[in-house]
Parts: C-alpha cells; sequence; structure tokens
C-alpha cells in the first residue's frame, strides 16, 4: 500500500472514529428521551390500574352508577396511555403488547359485571358476580405485574444507555490515542526501517561486498526501489542457476507425471495414428495381467482382441479425426466382461494436426451391476416407487406403483400431478413438494388419486429429495394404498358416534327413570310405615312380616335408586372444573357422617391435603364413599381412618387408609363394579353403587383409583389427581372426628 494512501487511511479512520462517536452519543441521547417518556407513561399506567382497583371494589359495595363512570373514564385513559406508548416503540415490548391485551379485556368483563348489577339477587347471580369481580381483580393483578415487569425492563435499559454513555465518554479519546499509535508504528515499519535496510544494501554493493538481500514485502515507494535494488542484485548471478534449475525441474515434472499417472485407479494411454499404444499407466498393465511385461508399441487388437477392437474401432477413428468420444462398452477379458466408461480425447498440435489420442477407461461394472440389482428391488417391492424430476416430470415408475394407479409404464411416464391427484388434494400436494425441496427428512401425507377409470383410491405417501452437494437431483416418493384402512377408520368413526349417542341415551334415560321412581316409591315406603304403625295391632304374624318385608324392600328400593340417579348425574350435571380445597371437602364430608362416625366410635386423621382443579360436589362424593365404606366395613375394633396425599410423577396420590376387614385380592377389581356385593345386607347394608361411582369421578377426573387390601388387616384405597397449576392456599387444619 502506498504511503499516502496509508495515510489518508489513517486520517479517514480518525474522522470515522470521530464520526461513529458523535452518532453512538446522539443515538443514546434519543434513546434516554425515549426511556423517560416510557417512564412517565409506566408511572400513569401504575397509577390508573390502582384507581381501576379501589373503583372496582366501590362499585361492588353498592353498584352506583358515579363509580362505574369513573371506572369507564379511567379505564379510556389507561387505553390512550398504553396505545400512545405502544406507537412510540418500534417493535414493542411483549410486556406492553400484553398490558394492551389485558387491558382489551377489562372492559367487557365490568360491562358484564354492570349487566348483573341489574339482575335479581338469586343465588345464580350473586354467583356470576362473584366470578366477576375475581376476574376483574385476577386481570388488574396481572395488569401490575405486567407493569411491573415493564418498569423494570425501562430500569435496565436506562442502566445500559448510561453505560453506554460512560465508555464511549472514556473510550472515544482511547480510541483516538491508538489509532495515532498505529499510525506511527506503520509509519516505523513501513519507512523508517526499509530505507535503512536499503541504505546499508546500497553501501555494501558500492564497496563490493556482499549484497544482502532487502526482501521488502511493502507495497509503498520504498518496497518498489527495496525490490528493483534485489532484482539488480539477482540478475548478476541467475544465468548459470537459471539453465541448471530448468533442467532439474523438467527431470522432476516427468517423475511427478510418471508417479500420478501409474497411481491413478482409471486406465490411461495415449494412442499413435497408427493405433499403436505409445504410453500406458500401470493401471493399464494390471488390467491386462502384463504388470511384468509392457503393451507399449502393440496394437489395440493385439491387446484387447479382434471382438472388442471391434466394438472400439468406430470410437478411436472419430476421435482421431478430431472429434472428442465418450461412450460405455462391454469389453471381455479372459471369461468375464466388463462395462467401460471409455473416453477418446485427440492430441492437437499447434497446426491443427492430430498427433494421437488420449485414452482413459473406467471400469464401471459393479455400478452397472448395483444399478441392476436396485431396479430390481424396486421392480419386486410390493409398495409404488417413483422419481420426479426437481420439475415434476416422472422419470420412474415401478410395477406396484402402475398397478395402484391403473396406468401403463408408457401413461406412467406421462402422468401430470394435475391428471393423478385429485383436484380437492393438488394444491396441499404441490405445497408438500415444496416443503419436501426445503427439508432433509422425508415428507408424509394421505392424499387421494384418480385412476383412469374414475375411481378414487386413497394412498400414504413419503416424499423426498436426492441430493449431490447440495443440489437436489431427483425427487423419490414411496406410496401405499391405504383406502381399506380409510374406510375401516370411517366405519370405526361413525359406530363410534353411534356409540356416544347410544352412552349419551341410556344415561338420559337412566337419570329420567331414576328420578320419575322417587316419588312412587317415597309413597310405598309413607304408607308402608303408616301400615306398620298404625294397623300392625289388627294384623296377624304372618301379615306384619310381609308388611315389614314390603317396607324394607321399599326403602332398598329407595337407596338403590338414589344410588342410581347420582351414578347419573356424574356426567349430565358435572360442572366446570375450578380450584378445589381438598381440605374443605373433607371437613364437609366428616360433617355429613358425624353421626355414624359418633356412633361406632370412629378417629379420622389426615395429611396436609393440596388443592386441585376439579367438580367439588363429585369430589365430595367420592371422599364421601371411602370414608363411609372405611368406617362401615370395620371390624370388632373402633375404626380407625387416615386420609394422606403426596405427589407422583406429575400427579396427586390421596390414599384413604382403614383397619377394617379388608379385601381378598381375587376381589379387587370385582368391587368396583357396578351391583357387586362381597357382604349380605344383613352383615353391610348398602347397594353395590358406591365403589362404581368413586371409578367413575376418579377417571372423570383423569385419575386412577386403585386398592390395597389384607384380609383382617384394613384396607388402602388410593386414587390419583392432575398435579395443575392451580394456587396453593394456606392449609386449614380441619378437626378430626371421633
Amino acid at each position: 500500500m502506498r504511503i499516502r494512501t496509508q495515510a489518508l487511511i489513517a486520517v479517514a479512520v480518525a474522522l470515522g472514529s470521530m464520526v461513529v462517536i458523535a452518532a453512538l452519543l446522539a443515538h443514546i441521547s434519543a434513546g434516554g428521551q425515549r426511556t423517560l417518556q416510557a417512564q412517565q407513561d409506566s408511572r400513569v399506567v401504575a397509577r390508573d390500574v390502582t384507581s381501576l382497583l379501589v373503583l372496582t371494589q366501590e362499585y361492588s359495595l353498592n353498584f352506583d352508577a358515579q363509580p362505574a363512570a369513573q371506572w369507564h373514564q379511567v379505564h379510556a385513559s389507561l387505553v390512550r396511555t398504553i396505545g400512545s406508548a405502544v406507537a412510540a416503540q418500534t417493535p414493542a415490548e411483549p410486556e406492553l403488547l400484553a398490558l394492551r391485551e389485558h387491558i382489551a379485556e377489562l372492559g367487557p368483563l365490568f360491562s358484564s359485571l354492570e349487566e348483573t348489577a341489574q339482575d335479581d339477587d338469586g343465588p345464580f347471580s350473586q354467583r356470576r358476580r362473584s366470578l366477576l369481580l375475581e376476574r376483574l381483580a385476577a386481570q388488574s393483578q396481572e395488569l401490575a405485574e405486567l407493569r411491573y415487569a415493564w418498569a423494570t425492563k425501562i430500569g435496565i435499559a436506562q442502566t445500559q444507555q448510561q453505560q453506554a454513555l460512560g465508555a464511549i465518554v472514556l473510550g472515544g479519546p482511547i480510541v483516538l490515542l491508538l489509532v495515532c499509535c498505529a499510525l506511527a508504528w506503520v509509519i516505523r515499519r513501513d519507512l523508517l526501517r526499509p530505507l535503512e535496510r536499503l541504505q546499508a544494501a546500497a553501501t555494501a554493493l558500492k564497496l563490493g561486498e556482499p549484497t544482502p538481500r532487502l526482501n521488502c514485502t511493502s507495497r509503498n515507494e520504498v518496497g518498489d526501489a527495496a525490490r528493483a535494488f534485489d532484482a539488480m542484485a539477482d540478475a548478476l548471478l541467475s544465468a548459470n542457476a537459471r539453465l541448471e534449475h530448468e533442467a532439474g525441474e523438467h527431470r522432476i515434472v516427468q517423475q511427478q507425471l510418471a508417479v500420478v499417472l501409474d497411481n491413478v485407479p482409471a486406465l490411461i494411454a495415449h494412442i499413435g495414428m497408427d493405433h499403436r499404444y505409445e504410453v500406458v499407466n500401470r493401471a493399464y498393465l494390471e488390467w491386462d495381467h502384463r504388470v511384468g511385461g509392457d503393451i507399449v508399441g502393440h496394437s489395440v487388437e493385439d491387446v484387447h482382441g479382434p471382438a472388442n477392437y471391434a466394438v472400439l474401432k468406430p470410437y478411436l477413428e472419430r476421435a482421431l479425426a478430431g472429434e472428442k468420444v465418450v461412450f460405455e462398452a462391454m469389453l471381455t477379458r479372459g471369461i468375464q466382461s466388463h462395462v467401460m466408461r471409455v473416453s477418446y480425447v485427440p492430441e492437437i498440435e499447434a497446426d491443427g494436426r492430430v498427433s494421437g489420442v488420449f485414452s482413459m477407461k473406467t471400469d464401471i461394472t459393479e455400478l452397472r451391476r448395483s444399478e441392476d440389482r436396485l431396479r430390481m428391488v424396486m421392480d419386486a417391492s410390493p409398495v409404488g416407487i417413483f422419481t420426479r424430476s426437481p420439475d415434476g416430470v416422472m422419470t420412474y415408475a415401478n410395477p406396484a406403483w402402475r398397478r395402484i394407479t391403473g396406468r401403463s409404464e408408457e401413461q406412467a411416464l406421462k402422468t401430470t400431478v394435475g391428471q393423478l391427484v385429485h383436484p380437492e388434494d393438488q394444491g396441499r400436494v404441490r405445497a408438500l413438494w415444496k416443503i419436501a425441496m426445503m427439508k432433509r427428512e422425508p415428507v408424509v401425507s394421505e392424499h387421494r388419486y384418480v385412476r383412469p377409470d374414475g375411481s378414487v383410491i386413497w394412498v400414504r405417501g413419503h416424499i423426498s429429495m436426492l441430493r449431490r452437494d447440495g443440489i437436489i437431483e431427483c425427487g423419490i416418493g414411496v406410496i401405499e394404498d391405504v383406502t381399506d384402512r380409510r374406510l375401516v377408520d370411517q366405519a370405526l368413526a361413525e359406530k363410534t358416534a353411534a356409540l356416544a349417542r347410544s352412552n349419551e341415551d341410556l344415561e338420559r334415560f337412566a337419570y329420567v327413570a331414576s328420578h320419575d321412581l322417587q316419588e312412587p316409591l317415597r309413597m310405598v315406603n309413607m304408607f308402608g310405615q303408616l301400615m306398620v304403625q298404625r294397623k300392625a295391632a289388627q294384623l296377624d304374624a304372618e301379615a306384619q312380616e310381609f308388611l315389614g318385608f314390603m317396607v324394607d324392600g321399599g326403602q332398598r328400593a329407595h337407596e338403590l335408586v338414589r344410588d342410581l340417579l347420582s351414578l347419573a348425574r356424574l356426567d349430565s350435571q358435572a360442572k366446570p372444573p375450578e380450584p378445589v380445597m381438598l381440605e374443605s371437602v373433607l371437613g364437609d364430608t366428616l360433617d355429613q357422617l358425624s353421626d355414624s362416625l359418633k356412633k361406632s366410635g370412629a378417629v379420622v386423621t389426615h395429611d396436609v391435603l393440596p388443592t386441585v382443579m376439579g367438580d367439588r360436589s363429585q369430589l365430595g362424593q367420592l371422599l364421601t364413599n371411602l370414608v363411609g365404606n372405611a368406617v362401615k366395613f370395620c371390624g370388632e375394633a373402633a375404626p380407625v381412618v387416615h386420609v394422606s396425599a403426596q405427589r407422583d410423577r406429575g400427579f396427586w396420590r390421596i390414599s384413604v387408609r382403614d383397619n377394617g376387614i379388608g379385601i381378598e385380592p381375587r376381589h379387587f377389581d370385582r368391587i368396583f363394579v357396578i351391583f357387586q356385593r362381597l357382604h349380605l345386607r344383613s352383615q353391610h347394608p348398602g347397594t353395590g353403587i358406591g365403589l362404581s361411582i368413586c371409578k367413575r369421578v376418579v377417571e372423570r377426573h383423569g385419575g386412577r383409583i386403585t386398592v390395597e387390601s389384607t384380609p383382617g388387616e384394613g384396607s388402602t384405597f388410593s386414587f390419583t389427581l392432575p398435579d395443575t397449576a392451580a394456587p396453593q392456599p394456606m392449609a386449614i387444619p380441619t378437626p378430626a372426628a371421633a
């Protein structure tokens, strides 16, 4: 590089550094202004969010119009503030966008709250108002958290701007100082030192002393002078050295050419105008089994035989006429045949005359055999295989593909996507083809083909691209006929839908039948009991016994219908999942079973139970049945029941352990089947539906119920509930019932 150019570059670097520093200062200043405006917007948002919370609480007390109007004013102000903040940022922060979405959701929620204020004060309206207030509070809390995250990012940005400003103020002079030092070093290296060496060499040449070589690599004026000086000194000594060097290079080139030719795996030779070999490499000798001899001077007919020469002669004569020829030929060597790729390149002199032919032969027998074996496998494959060029033209289709699509070999190579694929699926297939050209792994799709006779079939296709050095050579597809499976899937879907409708009808029938049976059974029980109370003295012993059987049967039928009704209501009256505190549910269960607990002297203890997402009433049925069974199926000792909870791989495992009579392992599956009882009613009353209800409730909540028991030692019923992200409140201890 020229000295003047180096000086100009140094000045340009210094000026550029100052311009960059000024631009960075201007950018940081503009960013600071935006950060200050964002801080102001953040404070306004915090104030308005707090106002919304206060106005929501005031409105929830008396539902007056004034707090509602003020709420809408504050909400509109908040929307404008967030809108201006989003418009000022490009792109906007994710927290700011989330703030805008949550603020937009507050308006409809508050409007819904205002609508509920005009409804009656029924339980449903009160529940709806309570839920709306909870959602407004939750949304406002999320707004506060998002506002805090936004403010935190603003603070971080302000800190970073201050740090960048400090770095520029401190680093700018340092950069300029480094540029000056670099310029001084370059002048010392490229100007002063080369001048000193050039002066010393000139003095030595003047005195007739051995001249030291400068070997200067600088591309400036001093470097040009040093190189000219070296050239002048070299010219005095190079005449004899040049001749010796050229002779040595010629020998080296010949040796290198011989080494290269002997180590190339291809068969390389030079053939003269008389069809005789003039030069051959070692691979040619090994292929012809003449490693110990030579074939130079022999004709092509002598080396390959008359039959092979008849094949090669026309191409050789075309090459000797000046044409470059590349072809494949089957050459016989002994009793074996080889497929050879042959290249004949004419050697053309400066006057245009052909003086010989360079020959190169490559044995591609194994390649052709591999191609033949691959084609045999593809032709014998039971699945359809095809190849297409990158522009979608069919280049190959195996017999299975032709059989599946109903096309002949000639028709297959002329078939386009528009003719083959169903019109409704063509857009998707073309899109998948483009995706396969961009991806490395195969693309899978199920679509329809149209056969020439108009019939439609479903196929499952796998498409991938064959790439060589990153360039797509062709697309390879594999298809299989899945029409029968699609028909089976469709029939199965229809049967599943019909089964679902049947189950729904059965559940509705069970609910209606159980509900309608309540009244006649109530009448039978009531009048039967009246007969026992008022007319028992007028009846003989046998009539009284029959009347007792009737009353007892009516009561058992009433219990059975009541349990059937509970089972039917599990789906028909199910509620959406909500956070449920299992400790509170267990407390309600113990209150409900207080009479039986006191009568049996049972002791119920429990661990800290979690909060889960579910249906509170159904989870209450579940705990009531399990704790009730633990108390009912007890031995001679007073019942002791313990309810525990622990996490188990994404689930809560709730266990109810007792010291009752236990269950034999062979009955573990049977007890969860409806109407299956292990004891007589005289021993332990019941309908045999309770554990069926438990299993149904647990499965509806996405869990599983199991039992572990030892006869005479007690049982442990365990069920799992999904470990959701519901907030865990403070545990409320439930007093143990004794």
